[in-house]
């Protein structure tokens, strides 16, 4: 759809507009479910954090300055309440023995063979407040003072889970190679 599209359904829907409402509705959230999806690994709190994203998003909407993409904005705002989701279900894992950052080259190497769906499958073994700080950082591109702030922990805290991430998805993907060469 072209901006100036965007633009005018966007116009609408600051004025209550069902109709143009539901036609943003639907062209967007399928994409902010899948976000949600990425982030919370679950279907009914994706669900409710595309829920309370929309809200929030309409809310927001007459804020909106035209300068900068909508769907970056859209996608901004999901991904905070997914983080605020997180948060405020995690419990603090001890994580004093993944402080160490000594085989981030090693790990960094595996990524670089590893196809983006597989790496989003090994996601799965990771615990959800490790998995978010690494997408935040590694797929959003966030720095670790960044996350600590939306997550709300200390900027060593968010090294440490992407850390434990790291370790974690680089034991699964040994594992599923030596599995694949039937060595178990």
């Amino acid at each position: 759809m072209v901006k100036h599209e965007i633009s005018h359904i966007i116009s609408l829907c600051t004025e209550n507009d069902r109709k143009a409402q539901r036609t943003l509705f639907e062209m967007y959230n399928k994409r902010l479910y899948a976000i949600a999806l990425n982030y919370l690994k679950d279907n009914e709190e994706a669900k409710e954090a595309c829920h309370v994203a929309w809200i929030e998003i309409f809310k927001s909407l007459k804020n909106f300055k035209d300068q900068g993409s909508f769907d970056g904005w859209i996608k901004r705002i999901v991904i905070r309440v997914c983080w605020k989701m997180i948060r405020k279900d995690r419990t603090l894992e001890h994580l004093d023995n993944y402080a160490d950052e000594g085989s981030y080259v090693e790990v960094s190497k595996i990524y670089d063979k590893m196809e983006c769906e597989e790496l989003l499958n090994l996601l799965e073994v990771v615990p959800k407040v490790s998995r978010a700080v690494f997408l935040m950082h590694v797929v959003d591109g966030l720095s670790h003072t960044e996350i600590a702030e939306a997550m709300d922990f200390k900027v060593v805290t968010s090294r440490a889970h992407l850390f434990k991430a790291r370790k974690l998805l680089k034991e699964k993907y040994f594992l599923m190679n030596r599995i694949a060469r039937n060595e178990l």
